[in-house]
């Protein structure tokens, strides 16, 4: 398995953790200074209403989406809504490619148990996840409750690797924005946060499991 120090990795909040490496430009997710080798993200979910995180764009399915965009707080016409959808679902063909990027998803527990759309939807959700944990280039970890909190707790982040250290890039999210980072002390901050939620989190198999037991909930 390739070391986390290899791929780009995002942290949220509230609920998941995702790495991705890739030998191609991710575009739109970085400016034009670096091709990245990998992507890594993490994120989680907290109390605060600016912290609330779902799947991974890369790992989502067209309904759970469609869904996220319905939510949205400000009204979108519903041509709008498929426009930003069609967006998302474009951006998911790098995983498909002949030589597709390596992700690296690490989702919190509130996650897999939060019902974004219909309960049918979610279920397809959460076989999308199950199907991506089969992948040779995707591995995928829940970060259970039971771990309590965790490094991803005061925000979401997106760390994208270079094709080596120095271009490494910091993204952070926010409601209204976003913001890249790029001093050594910022990305060592993240990569170590990273690291941390990568030992907390339940292994391939066993995330795959607790996945399983939250879909025959719904």
């Amino acid at each position: 398995m390739t070391p986390a120090s290899a791929f780009v990795k995002k942290a949220v909040t509230s609920s998941s953790a995702v790495t991705v490496s890739a030998s191609k430009p991710l575009r739109p997710l970085v400016s034009a200074r670096a091709v990245p080798p990998s992507i890594c993200s993490a994120a989680r979910t907290s109390g605060a209403p600016t912290a609330s995180v779902y799947v991974p764009g890369l790992l989502q399915t067209r309904a759970y989406s469609t869904a996220l965009q319905k939510a949205n707080e400000v009204p979108l016409e519903p041509t709008e809504i498929e426009r930003l959808v069609d967006i998302r679902m474009k951006r998911q063909e790098i995983l498909t490619r002949p030589k597709p990027p390596r992700l690296w998803a690490i989702l919190d527990e509130s996650v897999i148990r939060r019902v974004v759309g219909s309960p049918q939807a979610m279920k397809e959700q959460l076989d999308r996840l199950l199907e991506a944990n089969e992948s040779p280039h995707t591995t995928l970890q829940v970060l259970p409750f039971s771990k309590g909190a965790h490094a991803a707790a005061l925000g979401s982040f997106v760390i994208i690797g270079g094709t080596e250290p120095a271009l490494d890039v910091v993204y952070v999210d926010f409601h209204t924005g976003s913001l890249f980072l790029e001093k050594d002390e910022e990305l060592d901050r993240y990569r170590l946060a990273f690291e941390y939620l990568r030992a907390q989190a339940l292994d391939m198999e066993a995330s795959s499991a607790l996945i399983h037991r939250a879909r025959k909930e719904l």
